[in-house]
């Protein structure tokens, strides 16, 4: 089973997968997409604008 987090940025979502993952060992978390492309070396304007996602 997956379970996915969705929401704005920087309302703690990264913080309750954390929490959740102490919680239920067998899973795995997976960085959202857009950090998953930044870390690839995708640029994007700080704060993210609707152009960054499409």
């Amino acid at each position: 089973m997956k379970i996915a987090i969705i929401g704005t940025h920087n309302v703690g979502k990264t913080t309750l997968a954390e929490e959740l993952i102490d919680s239920l060992p067998d899973y795995n978390l997976e960085i959202e997409p857009y950090f998953q492309m930044e870390s690839l070396g995708f640029e994007f304007s700080a704060p993210p604008t609707p152009l960054d996602f499409e």
